[in-house]
């Protein structure tokens, strides 16, 4: 069953929206997958124009924590990300990678991240507000996570903040399980003293783990607005070895 998630803004730089849950419209049973209960429970979005870029480009992001709110895993899908203007047109959709992890068991949350430019926004003052579409299913499977411990959250200096690289996040990843993984993904939520999201990062483990092997970490992916330096004061990292 389609969740969709309507947010509504705060402000159009680095922002933190509320969140309503629109009522199903794909036409579907609303009771075909009523165990399935996925809520948007923490989120940012932003908007600026890259230093990186001579054409000075504006590039988003979007940022969020998911939660499964229901009694089975759930799976996710599919998600979807429209950027609005202040009168709720659509500059784009943008698709996002599945959340990190991708299945969710009860009570348990994941990580939606991403950061693209959009060349149909020439002004980052014009970004107002974000609609996600987050697609879900009941899972009979559960996800296969990792162990990360040492975890480190380093501000940058100023220098990579100008650049969109505000933070780093390190640590070390290991293998819990009786078998070798692979197509492992990491993401680490970013959040100040108040528990408000402030950004994610995320990356593909480019290595395999044997059973009990350990590696270290860093994650600095994708580019963060450089507004949140010196607002995030903790972190909180989740590595799984991805099935799709």
């Amino acid at each position: 069953m389609p969740i969709i998630f309507g947010l509504m803004a705060c402000g159009a730089d680095s922002q933190t929206s509320k969140k309503e849950k629109a009522q199903n419209n794909e036409g579907e049973q609303l009771d075909q997958n009523e165990e399935v209960n996925i809520e948007v429970i923490n989120e940012t979005f932003a908007a600026w124009t890259s230093s990186k870029n001579s054409t000075g480009a504006v590039w988003v992001n979007y940022s969020s924590e998911i939660k499964n709110l229901g009694n089975e895993p759930a799976k996710i899908e599919n998600v979807k990300v429209d950027f609005l203007d202040s009168e709720e047109n659509i500059f784009q959709t943008v698709p996002l990678i599945a959340s990190i992890p991708d299945i969710i068991m009860p009570n348990q949350t994941s990580y939606i991240i991403e950061s693209v430019p959009l060349e149909a926004m020439k002004d980052p003052a014009e970004l107002a507000d974000v609609r996600s579409n987050i697609e879900t299913s009941v899972s009979d499977e559960k996800p296969i996570m990792l162990e990360t411990d040492n975890v480190e959250l380093v501000e940058l200096d100023q220098g990579y903040a100008e650049i969109n690289m505000p933070y780093t996040v390190t640590g070390t990843i290991t293998n819990p399980h009786s078998e070798k993984d692979d197509n492992i993904l990491i993401s680490a939520g970013l959040y100040n003293d108040k528990d408000e999201l402030v950004g994610v990062l995320k990356r593909d483990f480019d290595k395999d783990l044997d059973p009990g092997a350990s590696e270290e970490f860093e994650l600095n992916y994708p580019e963060l607005p450089a507004d949140i330096s010196g607002k995030a004061t903790k972190v909180r990292v989740k590595a799984y070895k991805s099935t799709t």
